[in-house]
């Protein structure tokens, strides 16, 4: 007999700022990029780890300051699995403004997750990919970058031990580069769980203003897709903001009843 338990979880992580600023750069978000669901599925005996570390107190330089770059190590501890479905790092970024270019570098075990290491930044950085495969970069338009990243499943340890992460950022030019945190993301699995899992994760960087002026706007919605299981037990939202105001009410609503309050985003 197949599992007895059913639940349901969605993950929306990206950008979320609440300020009234009344410019901003057309090639990014703010001209409506928003949000979209990158990964969903349904496993059998499944579940979510979500781990967030936060780095910014761990890089007190910036590479303008250390010309040779600096590293962060985070470490991960997941349960024991039988398997992992799929993997994600997500870090965000500071490059002190919108004009500056960086590379970064990660591994996870040392295994490189980006081969040569990735370049972003500046004003005409390509919009992001909004995939479950490829590296993306999600910029805010004022040098806050969420650059979220795939991880073969392969390189994640199963047998509940530490997964080490090493993030190095080096920059050409005046790029900030310190990290304010870093979180993974897996969908694994555990025979003992006897379920079945239904997860969405959504990213972009879904800017929002306190104050809009075209092309901004005050809120963003995704759609992270309906419900497939018959009677889940249980559903848990997950929402990641990189950066918000203190009293400039951030409001989230899932199927429009509001969650956390009105300064979700702080």
């Amino acid at each position: 007999m197949k599992p007895s338990k059913l639940t349901t979880q969605w993950l929306a992580t990206g950008a979320a700022l609440a300020l009234a600023l009344t410019n901003s750069h057309a090639s990014y978000s703010s001209a409506g990029q928003g949000m979209q669901t990158v990964l969903s599925g349904t496993v059998d005996d499944g579940a979510l780890y979500m781990s967030t570390a936060a780095t910014w107190q761990n890089a007190p330089q910036s590479p303008a300051e250390a010309p040779g770059g600096y590293t962060i190590d985070p470490s991960f501890t997941m349960p024991s699995a039988n398997d992992i479905v799929n993997g994600r790092l997500i870090m965000t970024i500071w490059g002190g403004t919108a004009d500056y270019t960086a590379n970064l570098n990660v591994q996870i075990n040392g295994n490189s997750l980006v081969s040569g290491g990735l370049n972003f930044g500046s004003t005409s950085d390509a919009n992001p990919s909004f995939s479950g495969t490829q590296s993306s970069v999600y910029g805010s338009g004022y040098g806050v970058w969420l650059v979220s990243l795939p991880i073969n499943p392969a390189y994640l340890n199963t047998n509940g031990s530490a997964n080490s992460v090493q993030i190095n950022v080096t920059t050409p030019n005046s790029f900030d580069g310190r990290i304010s945190q870093v979180s993974l993301l897996s969908v694994y699995q555990n025979a003992t769980l006897n379920n079945k899992f239904q997860y969405a994760i959504a990213e972009g960087s879904g800017d929002i203003f306190g104050t809009p002026s075209s092309p901004q706007v005050n809120n963003r919605t995704v759609s992270l897709g309906g419900v497939s299981l018959s009677n889940p037990t249980s559903a848990t939202l997950h929402a990641v903001y990189t950066y918000g105001d203190t009293g400039q009410n951030d409001w989230l609503y899932f199927n429009g009843t509001q969650l956390g309050g009105n300064d979700i985003a702080t």
